[in-house]
C-alpha cells in the first residue's frame, strides 16, 4: 500500500514546500526592513521618519513623510490583512503628494514592526492606537485611505471622534460580518506546525480572518455614527457576489448622504499593489470635489 501513497505524499510535500518558500520570499517584498526602506527613499530623494507610539501595552510603528508643518493637510494610509507601511511607500515618495501633504502610513498591530506576530482582533484597540497617532497633528484637512480590513478601523476612528478625519476612501473594503471571511485552509494553517514555518504577518492575518465575523459584528452599529464623506471603491464589474455583499452592507449601515460608491476597473483586492497611479488620482479627485454623493 505504501508504494501507492509514497509519490502523492512526496508531491504534496514538494509543492507545499515550494508554496511556503514563495510566501516567505513574497513576504520580504512587502515587509521590507528599515535599511531597505531607507535605500528606497534615498534613491528618490525623499525624507522620511519612522516613529513608534505605545498604547495600553501595545506598540505601533508609523512612517511620516512630506510637509513638515503639523497643520499641513494630512493623508493617512491603513493597510489590510496582511500588509505593512511598505505597501504605501510609493505614495510617500510621490513628488506631487509629498510636496502637498504630510503623509502617514501605519503598521497595524501585529504587522511590520508593530508587535509583529501578536494579533489584535479587537478593532476598538486598533482604532484607538491609530487615533492616538493622529491626535498629535493639527492639520487643516485629514483624509484616511484604507484597504480591505483596514476600512473597518478607519470607520471606527471616524465614528468615535468626528474631529479626526474629514473623509475616508475605502479601497476594496471587507466590512460585512456575514461575508465568508474564513476559508477552509485558514483553520489548517492556524496550527502549531504551519504557524512555525509561515511568516508572522500570514499568521496574524489568519487569526484576524478566523475572528473577523465577530470582530465586524461588534462594530456594525458604529457605522451610522460617521458624518464625514466616504468613498467606497469597488471593482467595475457589479456582478461579483462579494462586491455586492459589501456594497449592500455599506448601503444599509452608512448614512446615505455621506456614502459615495464608485465602480472603477482595476479596483480588485490585490490591485492596490499594482495600480497606484489610479489611487493617487482618486485621492486628488476626492480632495478637489469632496465627493458629492450621488
Amino acid at each position: 500500500m505504501f508504494k501507492y501513497i509514497k509519490w502523492p505524499v512526496f508531491i504534496f510535500i514538494f509543492f507545499a514546500g515550494i508554496g511556503i518558500i514563495t510566501i516567505n520570499l513574497a513576504s520580504y517584498a512587502y515587509n521590507a526592513p528599515q535599511p531597505v526602506l531607507k535605500e528606497y527613499f534615498d534613491k528618490l530623494a525623499t525624507e522620511f521618519t519612522l516613529k513608534k507610539i505605545t498604547h495600553n501595552n501595545r506598540s505601533l510603528r508609523y512612517l511620516e513623510s512630506g510637509l513638515k508643518n503639523n497643520k499641513a493637510p494630512l493623508l493617512v494610509f491603513i493597510h489590510g490583512a496582511p500588509g505593512s507601511i511598505d505597501q504605501f511607500k510609493t505614495f510617500h515618495a510621490d513628488y506631487d503628494l509629498k510636496n502637498s501633504f504630510k503623509i502617514i502610513s501605519v503598521d497595524r498591530l501585529g504587522y511590520g514592526e508593530s508587535d509583529r506576530g501578536r494579533a489584535e482582533i479587537n478593532i476598538n484597540v486598533q482604532a484607538e492606537v491609530i487615533s492616538k497617532v493622529l491626535k498629535q497633528y493639527d492639520p487643516v484637512q485629514t483624509l484616511i485611505i484604507a484597504h480591505d480590513y483596514g476600512c473597518n478601523i478607519s470607520a471606527l476612528i471616524a465614528a468615535k471622534d468626528s474631529t479626526i478625519t474629514d473623509g475616508i476612501i475605502m479601497y476594496a473594503p471587507s466590512i460585512n460580518p456575514t461575508s465568508k471571511h474564513t476559508k477552509w485552509y485558514h483553520h489548517i494553517i492556524n496550527n502549531g506546525l504551519f504557524r512555525t514555518i509561515l511568516p508572522d504577518h500570514i499568521n496574524v492575518s489568519t487569526v484576524e480572518r478566523i475572528n473577523q465575523e465577530k470582530s465586524l459584528s461588534d462594530i456594525k452599529y458604529e457605522w451610522q455614527k460617521i458624518n464625514c464623506p466616504i468613498l467606497f471603491l469597488s471593482e467595475k464589474s457589479e456582478t461579483k457576489t462579494k462586491d455586492n455583499i459589501e456594497i449592500n452592507f455599506a448601503k444599509n449601515h452608512i448614512p446615505e448622504h455621506i456614502l459615495h460608491i464608485k465602480h472603477r476597473a482595476g479596483i480588485g483586492h490585490l490591485h492596490i499593489w499594482k495600480n497606484k497611479a489610479l489611487l493617487k488620482n482618486i485621492i486628488l479627485e476626492f480632495l478637489a470635489d469632496q465627493v458629492s454623493p450621488e
